[in-house]
């Protein structure tokens, strides 16, 4: 289940509701980003497209999430 909304619609509480469900994970866009090392490889390449307020293209975003997940298991 995928939460959008603006910038303090609720987001964040509501998935950490949902996250106390079993077999449910909530794993927050922000807190993934802040947690990246800009001295990685995938931090780097993050690093690149956001001081240019450019997004950040799919392939890299979705490993760095796997990998937060993964690492959260």
């Amino acid at each position: 289940m995928l939460l959008f909304g603006a910038p303090g619609a609720g987001k964040g509480t509501q998935g950490k509701i949902l996250g106390t469900i079993p077999n449910f994970f909530h794993c927050a866009c922000g807190d993934v980003f802040r947690s990246l090392n800009h001295e990685s490889e995938v931090g780097r390449v993050f690093l690149e497209y956001s001081s240019r307020g450019a997004l950040v293209p799919d392939k890299p975003t979705i490993g760095l999430w796997q990998h937060f997940i993964e690492g959260c298991k």
